[in-house]
């Protein structure tokens, strides 16, 4: 029988020396998956920067037919180049979004 003196102290819960020798998964990844992973941010980042250049042309264009009767506009009832600008960003991001 145990006495009255004996404790049993049982440690659970996060400050356990096996827990906090846990620094969680590893995560192993080979150098390619890096590499890939590098190659489609770079990816990400040439799309947006096409987009960027082809939505300030598309305004530009916009805004020098702005006085023409007929426009070339993508929305016709809209002649605004800072919309026209925005509607083509938009249009290209799903032309070009092939590159990814």
């Amino acid at each position: 029988m145990f006495s009255p003196s004996a404790y049993f102290v049982v440690h659970i819960g996060r400050e356990t020396k096996a827990m906090l020798n846990n620094g969680g998964p590893r995560h192993k990844r080979t150098g390619l998956e890096k590499l890939m992973n590098m190659e489609v941010v770079w990816c990400v980042v040439i799309l947006g920067v096409l987009c960027l250049v082809g939505a300030t042309g598309a305004g530009l264009w916009s805004s020098s037919f702005a006085n023409v009767p007929f426009s070339v506009a993508l929305n016709p009832e809209e002649k605004s180049p800072l919309v026209s600008a925005f509607l083509s960003f938009l249009t290209f991001i799903i032309i070009l979004q092939v590159r990814i």
